[in-house]
């Protein structure tokens, strides 16, 4: 059976009106992620999660809000297709008309959507204690945080990967970390692009690529990515202390 999530089985609930049981029981739900400790295990044979928004800007403290979340799992090395997740999230204000052309996503769509702690819970047990993957991860989790501070619950505290940061590291300078670039140089079919479940999906199919030259790289297990990725980013700091001294 298709695990599916859809913001068809939930009812609107305004962001304005606070459910303290909701925000305790995602509060609890992030206290269980940041006691957990992932043990290594091979990358091809962990579950990830990988997972993309949709928002009505750039910009969350000056009024911008998401409007989608959706996310695949990676599981044994495949994409999981009978286990994924998308709802819409109602913003409660109206969404700008350039974006309504990016995204496909118009006010009628998200008018009785449910809220974002509505949405957000459910993601949380989609995910279950796996680790997270996005593109450009920054940008998803700061939208994230900044609804979770509003309500006053706890950031994200789960390991995650940037797919763009692993491209960076792997490529060595590349044409370009953009997913639109990256779709190109590993020569994975572009489906619907702005849209977050299918976004979600062709950046597991980055991933998946991303494992191979890992491997190759000698790193196959979660705690040898977790030394590789911190042996570049140390490489990097020493080379731009380097470089910033020469002048």
């Amino acid at each position: 059976m298709v695990t599916l999530f859809s913001a068809l089985f939930f009812r609107k609930k305004r962001d304005n009106t606070i459910d303290t049981g909701q925000r305790n029981l995602i509060h609890k739900k992030l206290l269980s992620l940041k006691n957990y400790r992932h043990e290594d295990q091979f990358l091809k044979k962990m579950r990830f999660i990988v997972f993309d928004t949709e928002t009505t800007g750039f910009h969350p403290y000056s009024g911008d809000e998401l409007l989608s979340i959706g996310a695949v799992a990676i599981e044994n090395g495949k994409i999981q297709e009978d286990h994924i997740f998308h709802c819409y999230i109602n913003p409660n204000r109206t969404i700008p008309g350039h974006i309504s052309e990016l995204t496909g996503i118009e006010n009628h769509h998200v008018e009785s959507a449910p809220s974002f702690l509505s949405v957000f819970s459910n993601f949380l047990d989609f995910k279950s204690h796996s680790p997270l993957i996005a593109h450009c991860a920054a940008f998803d989790f700061n939208f994230i945080n900044v609804k979770l501070k509003s309500h006053k619950i706890m950031k994200i505290p789960n390991k995650s990967l940037d797919t763009m940061k692993l491209a960076s590291h792997l490529l060595n300078g590349g044409d370009g970390f953009t997913l639109d670039d990256l779709l190109h140089q590993y020569g994975i079919p572009t489906t619907k692009r702005h849209h977050a479940l299918e976004d979600a999906r062709m950046t597991a199919k980055l991933f998946i690529h991303q494992m191979e030259q890992l491997e190759n790289e000698g790193v196959r297990t979660l705690f040898e990515l977790e030394k590789f990725i911190k042996y570049k980013n140390d490489l990097y700091q020493l080379n731009q202390a380097s470089f910033n001294s020469s002048f």
